[in-house]
Parts: structure tokens; sequence; C-alpha cells
């Protein structure tokens, strides 16, 4: 009998979560504890990955990016192509600039105007990876891991201000040769400082998310020549 009462208890607490946990979702934006479980679930499921895994190993036919070396423990090969749930196939690649190794992902068509995807914490490019599938349709998207996150450098010696990750991510820029770009981005990667410091000349236009400042943000970034 007791052991049938905790299996209830349990039962009862899942589901009492699981329902707490779509609410908080579906309110806008999500308060301060729907993140702190999400964050929680990370810690818990590093594996967690919910794309459907290519059946072999695929390298990209055109290297559009010389090879770099990786950094420790990663993943992905440069040039490994994923393909996410709808079938998109988005492609890994390693790039060094400002004395940083990146890592990132690009989908679409290169000839396509590109759109720069910057997660927020504590995630990686995954977190846009439905609308990868979607805005590369007709666009070329660039998604970053974030220098500290993902597959990217997370030496501890590293420069990881908003202003100095800013500059580093314009040279990872030039470095891929791309000079116009939308940005879409999060968290630390859509404050002020960081626009600020984002040769915000060469922006098209910005798509910022939980943004508390909005107004700091957008005197920031669309100061055009």
């Amino acid at each position: 009998m007791t052991a049938l009462v905790a299996v209830n208890a349990l039962v009862t607490i899942g589901i009492l979560f699981a329902l707490g946990y779509r609410r908080l979702a579906a309110k806008s934006p999500p308060p301060p504890l729907f993140h702190l479980l999400n964050c929680i679930h990370g810690l818990l499921r590093p594996d967690y990955h919910t794309g459907r895994p290519t059946p072999a190993l695929r390298l990209a036919a055109e290297v559009r990016y010389p090879p770099t070396d990786p950094p420790p423990n990663t993943a992905n090969l440069h040039g490994e192509i994923e393909v996410l749930e709808d079938g998109t196939e988005a492609t890994h690649w390693y790039a060094a600039a400002a004395g940083v190794t990146w890592h990132f992902v690009t989908a679409g068509n290169p000839d396509h105007e590109t759109v720069l995807m910057l997660h927020g914490l504590p995630e990686s490019w995954w977190a846009f990876h439905h609308q990868i599938s979607d805005l590369s349709k007709d666009r070329y998207v660039v998604a970053l891991d974030c220098k500290g996150y993902g597959q990217s450098d997370k030496r501890p010696d590293l420069d990881y201000r908003a202003a100095a990750m800013a500059v580093e991510t314009a040279a990872l820029l030039d470095e891929l040769g791309i000079d116009r770009f939308h940005i879409v981005a999060q968290e630390y990667a859509r404050s002020s400082e960081f626009a600020a410091d984002l040769r915000v000349e060469f922006v098209e236009a910005n798509h910022f998310t939980h943004i508390e400042n909005p107004a700091a943000c957008n005197q920031a970034i669309r100061r055009f020549p």
C-alpha cells in the first residue's frame, strides 16, 4: 500500500509539473522560473537533441570555408551535413578569427541574403533550428555557437565581455566574406553594448528577442552610414 501511494504521488507531481511548465512556456515573455527549469534540464540532459540523425556521415561537396583545427571535444566535422527535423540540410563549419575558433552552421543558398543568428544563454545554434529550417528556404542562414558555448572556443583566458565578443564576431564575418546581413539575436548578443560594436553599418535589419531596453538597442544598431 505504501508503495502504491508513493507511485501515485510521484505521478501526480509529474503531471502537475508538466502542466505548470506548459503554463510558464505559454507566457510572453516567459518568466525567469521557466528559464531556470530549462537550464536545469540542459545540465541533466546534455545529450538531448531532437534532430533526425543523418543515416551516414556525409560531407559537403563544396568546402566553402577553409578548414581549421576545431576546439577540443567537438562532435561534428568541418563540412559535415546534419539533417534537421523537416529534412533541411545544415552544414557544420569551423573558422578562426580574432584569436577565437568558432563553430557555426549554415543552411540555404549562399547567393541569397544572409541571416546571422546569435543564440542566448545557455544555448547553442540549435536553439534556432526551427527558424533555420524556415528561413533557409529563401535566405542564407549562418547560425553561430557563440564564444563559450556549443562547439566554439571555451578557453578561460578569452574575453567574454559583450563589447569584445561583438568585435570578434565582426572579425569572423570578415573571415567568412559576409559584408551585409540581417541579424537575429537573443540575450547578451542583442544588448546595446554588443550592437554598438558589431559593424552596424553592415546590418540590413535587426530582429532582436527578449529585449528589456529596445530603445537603446535600436539607437545603437541603426547608425547607418
